[in-house]
Formats: structure tokens, C-alpha cells, sequence
């Protein structure tokens, strides 16, 4: 059993499941670790190790299957005028552009390194523009990178970097330039080289799906390349055997992460059919697992949840993504490998996150946010959590406060989070084990979870129940703090927390219940028969660099209370609206 399938037997309806949270597993301590860094990019960096990146000289790439990921065709029109554009951040691309990268904002230097802009210039429609404009920026990259350096020839920007030169090989290799043509084939070798001796370096999660990838892709795209595809082919069932779950589910539980991972399947996937080979078994099973775990994981307007780092912005391209998958199957509602519950009945739907952290390794992207929930209606979204910022934020410190237990429709105690931030941005301690338990009635599906993040601290455990009326027109919950309370829970503090999405107008009527309009007139109602009910504002990111201003429900709740009797609240579609 992989270290992250912690889980022994697939949740059952009505029988409790308990989710373990996974180890981290064996590490270097951080100053050997640096130690042993600094001392690989030393040998990199000498002419010994520049000898050992010589071998044959390719002539030419033997085939270069179709991107199915669709790229920004704006993007592109700004491209080809002379401006990179990544979210708000913008770079001309004249004289010295990839010296400039260099100390650019991380989202934008990633997306220039990695060579990303090659798919927004795919979508135009004058691809005379977009070649002249690829070649010329590829031309600069070499003259300025095809040396080895550390931070552009890091495994991750490699693998991807080449994956993309070769689905979009038309774009940067249809010059008549002999010479120019052979520099770059010539580059591409000696970097694919140098990832087959670093594919194990590359950051844990996708990373090392993404390296094996590319190693499988060049050795079928090169000529006399057999050996990368052989290497690349067992890594690659190593890394998805590690990093998707039973369910589907990645074990960074991040779902935008399954983006990039089918789209490098399908390109794997064509590529071994244009050589009129057949694809091992891995690729097409993989697939099939996943479509139904991201088809679960988006609400009804067809974005991700807010849920561990996904944002709406990992959707864009997905639908295209999907159909050339081939992957079948509904919506996959009882995720109980990653942690993942959806209810869905008539025009409502409810993503649950119920399960752990990561482990700590794979944390990187996740949030303190067991048991939090987002509901939508048809399109429109309702309950929602705040989201994921980009790294460097659109407002500082937003980073870390999109990631903590308040930025989430949940339970918070005592203004802590239910699983510690640490300083080097990974989930520390907290939920360690979360129970589920699942049950479908004539009255609608319910599900009920558990959660230690509060346990070690203050004795009690977080109990939260969702019911979803088979209409989709009532969503009934109950929050309750079970277990035998510490000293430390007196005087404590507890508040739920539901933010709304900024379409959503709210008002608290005469009666105390909180009003909640549509943009379309829907109204619905919301009332909680154990607290004080208020309005607060809040914020939302609709992509990972944008902010808008929303508001939140809060409910103030005494400890005592909660561990008494819970907090029973109720959102209901008002039939007079």
C-alpha cells in the first residue's frame, strides 16, 4: 500500500470511514539538505559535468502530437505586439526580455522559462505572426540560457519546457534556418540529458509525474532516444502510483493539480500512436480514474471548489482537457481516499472538504480548511471559501490568510486554525484523522465527518452534518464539539463561518435570519437556532491575482454550548422570492 493510500477499506454507505492523515516520510535535514544542493550545483556548473551532457546530436523530432490543453489567444495578441501578459503583471519583450525574466515576478517567469506562451500563440489564427514571434523569442533563449544555471534549468522548468518545444514544435522548429533549428534540437538534448540525471530532484507532487513525462515524451520524439522512453515509461508508473489515489484524487489533495497531469497524459498518449506503438495501460487507467474525481470536485457552474489551492482559473481549458481524455463516468461523489464529499440533488451542489492535510511534503498549496463546504445553485455560487493566492500575493500577507481556518466556511475555535501553518509554508500539526460517515434517505443524502484539529489543544473534536434536500432547495447543518473538554476550552471562543460569493447581496431581517439575493432575484434564507448571527465583510478570489470585496455569515457560539447541543443552521430557498 502507498504511503499515501492511508486508508484501508473504501467508505461504504452508512459505515463510518476514518482518513488518516499521511507521513511526510524521510528527509534530509534542512542544513544538510542545502549543503548537499549547493554541492550538486557545483559539479553541474564544471566541465566535467558539461561532458557528461554530450551525446548524439539529434537532426530532427520524429513526431509532435497536439496540445489539448487550448491556449489564450489575448495572451497571444499581446505577444506578438511586444507584451507578455500573466494575470496583472506585464513584460516587454524586446532587447535583453530574458535577462529581465529573471527578476520578474515569479507567475510571469515561470510561464517565460517554461515556454507556456508557446499555447497562447497556437491559438491564433495567423500562425505566420505566431512562428515569427516564437522563433524570435527561442533565438534570444538560447543566446542567453542554453548554458546550465540553477535556476532555470531546475528539473520542473526543464520537463515542462521541453514538453512544450514539442507539442508546439511547428511553431519553433518550422524555420528555414538550418543552423538555428540544429542549436535548438542540439539544446533540447543535452537539457533532456541533464533531466534523466535529476527527474528524482523535481518538487514532490506533480513534479515528478511531470519529469517522467517528459522523459518519455523526448525518447519518442527523438530519434535513437529508446533509452529516455524506457527510463521515463517506469518512472512514470512509479510517480502516478505515489501521486494519484485510489479515488482519482492527487495526494497533494489539490484538484487543479489533475489539470496538467491529464493533459500530459494525452499528449503521452498521442505520442505513442503517432509512432504506431501502444500506450502502456498506466496512462488510459489513470485517466478513467481521474474524470470522475474532477468532474466531482466542480460546483454547477463548472469551476473547482475553493478547496487546497484549486481556483477557477485551472478550469480554463478543462472541458477540452476532458473530452480528449476519453475518461467516462458521472461525477464521482464519495471521494474517500482523498477526502472529498459531494451532494448533489436538483439544482443544488456541495463540495465538502472532509479529509486531512496532506502530508507535509505536499502541503505546500493546502489549506487549514477541514470541513469546510461551498454550495452553489444552478450557476450560482453561494456558500463559498475565500480561495488561493498567488505567490507573491496581490495583497501582502494575503497568502497566508486565504490558507487559514477564517478563510473558510467552517468552525473556527478560539480563532485558531485546525491545523498549524508553519513558517516554511507547509501544515503542520492538527487534523491528523478525520471520520466520514454517509447516508442516502427519501429525505436526501447526508453526510456527517469528524475532526481532531482542536483535540490536542482543547480536548474535543469538531462534528459537523449536511443534509442536502433531494430538490437541492434546503441545505440543513449541525455543528457540535464532541469529546471530553480540556481547562483550556474555558473562556474560548467559537464562531462558524460562511462566506458568501460577492454576486450574493445579504441583509439580517427583522425575525434575525439573514436574507440572501442572486444576482437572477433568487433569494434564499439562512437561520441558526443556537447563536448570535451577524454580517461581516470578507473577501474572495475568483483567480489566484484577483480580489473582490464579498461578505460573511457569523455565527457566535459558546463552546459549552456547542458541546451541549450544537449549532443547528438551515439555508433555504425562500418560495416567496
Amino acid at each position: 500500500m502507498s504511503a499515501f493510500d492511508s486508508i484501508a477499506l473504501a467508505a461504504v454507505p452508512g459505515r463510518r470511514t476514518t482518513l488518516f492523515r499521511a507521513k511526510g516520510g524521510a528527509s534530509l535535514p534542512p542544513a544538510l539538505s542545502r549543503s548537499w544542493k549547493a554541492l550538486k550545483h557545483w559539479a553541474y556548473g564544471t566541465k566535467l559535468y558539461e561532458f557528461r551532457l554530450k551525446g548524439r546530436h539529434p537532426v530532427q523530432l520524429l513526431s509532435s502530437p497536439d496540445d489539448p490543453h487550448p491556449g489564450n489567444g489575448t495572451r497571444g495578441s499581446a505577444l506578438i505586439a511586444g507584451d507578455m501578459i500573466v494575470g496583472p503583471y506585464n513584460l516587454k519583450t524586446g532587447d535583453g526580455f530574458w535577462r529581465d525574466v529573471a527578476a520578474a515576478p515569479a507567475p510571469l517567469a515561470r510561464h517565460a522559462a517554461c515556454f507556456r506562451f508557446l499555447g497562447d500563440l497556437a491559438a491564433l489564427s495567423s500562425q505566420k505572426s505566431a512562428r515569427e514571434t516564437a522563433e524570435r523569442l527561442t533565438r534570444a533563449w538560447l543566446e542567453e540560457d542554453c548554458a546550465w544555471n540553477p535556476m532555470k534549468w531546475s528539473p520542473d522548468d526543464i520537463a515542462e519546457r521541453i514538453v512544450n518545444w514539442i507539442v508546439h514544435a511547428p511553431l519553433v522548429l518550422s524555420s528555414l534556418d538550418l543552423v538555428y533549428r540544429s542549436r535548438l534540437l542540439h539544446c533540447m538534448a543535452r537539457q533532456i540529458r541533464h533531466l534523466a540525471n535529476t527527474h528524482r530532484d523535481t518538487v514532490p507532487g506533480l513534479g515528478p509525474v511531470r519529469s517522467a513525462a517528459a522523459l518519455t515524451l523526448a525518447g519518442l520524439a527523438l530519434p535513437s532516444s529508446r533509452t529516455w522512453c524506457v527510463r521515463g515509461e517506469k518512472a512514470l508508473n512509479r510517480a502516478i502510483a505515489r501521486f494519484i489515489l485510489a479515488d482519482g484524487g492527487p495526494a497533494s489533495r489539490n484538484p487543479g493539480d489533475l489539470v496538467p497531469l491529464i493533459r500530459l497524459l494525452v499528449i503521452l498518449r498521442s505520442a505513442y500512436l503517432d509512432r504506431e506503438d501502444v500506450p502502456p495501460e498506466t496512462i488510459q487507467h489513470t485517466l478513467d480514474r481521474v474524470g470522475p474525481f474532477v468532474r466531482g470536485l466542480r460546483l454547477s457552474d463548472g469551476s473547482f471548489a475553493h478547496v487546497n489551492g484549486a481556483a477557477n482559473d485551472d478550469v480554463t481549458g478543462l472541458d477540452a482537457l476532458l473530452a480528449a481524455s476519453n475518461a467516462s463516468g458521472k461525477a464521482l461523489e464519495n471521494a474517500s481516499h482523498s477526502g472529498y464529499q459531494r451532494l448533489s440533488a436538483g439544482r443544488g451542489t456541495v463540495v465538502c472538504d472532509a479529509g486531512p492535510p496532506p502530508a507535509p511534503k505536499l502541503s505546500a498549496c493546502a489549506h487549514a480548511g477541514t470541513a469546510a463546504f461551498e454550495m452553489s445553485s444552478g450557476r450560482q455560487r453561494l456558500i463559498v471559501n475565500m480561495g488561493h493566492a498567488d505567490t507573491p500575493p496581490p495583497l501582502a500577507g494575503l497568502d497566508d490568510l486565504t490558507r487559514t481556518s477564517a478563510a473558510h466556511s467552517t468552525l473556527i475555535l478560539d480563532n485558531r486554525n485546525s491545523s498549524r501553518l508553519l513558517p516554511n509554508g507547509q501544515i503542520g500539526k492538527g487534523v491528523t484523522s478525520v471520520q466520514i460517515e454517509r447516508h442516502s434517505s427519501e429525505r436526501g443524502d447526508r453526510i456527517t465527518l469528524v475532526h481532531d484539529g482542536y483535540a490536542a489543544r482543547f480536548g474535543v473534536k469538531h462534528q459537523r452534518t449536511l443534509s442536502l434536500s433531494p430538490d437541492g432547495l434546503v441545505l440543513e447543518g449541525q455543528d457540535k464539539l464532541v469529546g471530553k473538554p480540556s481547562r483550556f476550552l474555558n473562556g474560548c471562543n467559537a464562531c462558524l463561518r460562511f462566506h458568501l460569493h460577492p454576486d450574493i447581496q445579504a441583509a439580517i431581517a427583522p425575525d434575525g435570519r439573514v436574507v440572501l439575493e442572486t444576482p437572477s432575484g433568487e433569494g434564499w434564507l439562512f437561520s441558526a437556532n443556537n447563536g448570535d448571527i451577524a454580517l461581516d465583510d470578507s473577501l474572495y478570489l475568483p483567480r489566484r491575482d484577483e480580489i473582490v470585496a464579498c461578505q460573511q455569515i457569523v455565527v457566535i457560539v459558546t463552546p459549552s454550548s456547542l458541546k451541549e447541543d450544537g449549532c443547528v443552521w438551515r439555508l433555504a430557498r425562500d418560495p416567496l422570492a
